[in-house]
C-alpha cells in the first residue's frame, strides 16, 4: 500500500488484513493440495517445517533459554496490559478490548508449560533443538482484523489531517525457509544503512515468538517519535 502511494499510483489507500485462526488454522487455504510445487520438494525433500519449529531452531541457534523467552513473554503482557488501545479498537459483537493481553501472566506461571511444538520426528531431524517454544511464549490463536490509512503527504495537508507516522525507507529480503523468521535481521541492517540511524536508538515492541526477539513480520520499534516496521519500513512522526 505504501509503495503504491510512494509511486504515484494512488494518495489514500487502506491497507488491512484478518486472521480467523477459530475457523481457518494454519494450512486451511491451501485446501489438501500441495502448496510447494515440485520444486521445493526436490530441494527440500524432508519438506519445509512451521514457524513453531523454525523458532525452536533460532532459540537453539542463538542459546536462548527457555527462562529468557518466558521472560520476554511475561514483559510484552505486562507492557501490553499497561498501555491503552481504546483509540485503536472498533467494538463489535460486544467485545471491546484485545483478549489476548492476560494481565496476570507471571514468568513462574509460564515456566509450567509444555513445549508447544514437539515432534519426535523433528526432533530426531533437528537434534539441536531443546524444545523451549511454548504456548505462552508464543503468538496466540487469533481472531480478528486490522487497517491503517495510508496517503501522500501532499493529500494529509490537503484535508488537514495530521499524520501520525511518516515511511522514510524500505527493504526487501529474502531468508532460508527452514529458519525462515530470520529475514528481519538482515532487513533491520538494511534499513539502518540506508536511513543512517544507529541501531542503539531502537526498540523492539512487538514479537510473535520469544526466540524471535528482533520482531517477525508483525514486529514493530519505536525510536522515540520514530516508529520503524522490520519488515521493510522506517516511519517517523
Amino acid at each position: 500500500a505504501a509503495q503504491g502511494v510512494i509511486a504515484g499510483a494512488y494518495d489514500i489507500v487502506i491497507a488491512g488484513g484478518i486472521e480467523l485462526m477459530s475457523s481457518h488454522p494454519i494450512g486451511r487455504a491451501a485446501l489438501g493440495e500441495d502448496n510447494w510445487g515440485p520444486m521445493v520438494r526436490s530441494r527440500f525433500p524432508e519438506g519445509l517445517v512451521g514457524q513453531g519449529i523454525s523458532a525452536e531452531l533460532i532459540a537453539a541457534r542463538w542459546s536462548l533459554t527457555r527462562e529468557a523467552l518466558d521472560e520476554f513473554a511475561a514483559r510484552s503482557h505486562r507492557l501490553a496490559a499497561a498501555a491503552s488501545f481504546d483509540s485503536e479498537i472498533l467494538p463489535i459483537g460486544g467485545r471491546s478490548v484485545d483478549e489476548t493481553i492476560r494481565p496476570d501472566t507471571t514468568i513462574e506461571g509460564l515456566a509450567g508449560l509444555k513445549p508447544a511444538f514437539y515432534d519426535e520426528a523433528l526432533g530426531e531431524r533437528f537434534p539441536e533443538i531443546q524444545w523451549r517454544v511454548t504456548a505462552g511464549n508464543s503468538s496466540p490463536l487469533t481472531d480478528g482484523a486490522s487497517a491503517v490509512r495510508i496517503m501522500s503527504e501532499e493529500r494529509a495537508a490537503q484535508l488537514g489531517l495530521r499524520p501520525r507516522a511518516r515511511f522514510v525507507t524500505s527493504a526487501v529480503v529474502g531468508s532460508d525457509p527452514i529458519e525462515m523468521l530470520t529475514g528481519v535481521i538482515p532487513a533491520t541492517h538494511k534499513i539502518l544503512e540506508r536511513s543512517g540511524m544507529a541501531e542503539d536508538l531502537l526498540d523492539t515492541i512487538g514479537q510473535l515468538f520469544g526466540p524471535v526477539r528482533g520482531g517477525l513480520a508483525f514486529a514493530v520499534i519505536f525510536v522515540g517519535a520514530l516508529l520503524a516496521a522490520t519488515t521493510g519500513v522506517v516511519a517517523a512522526s
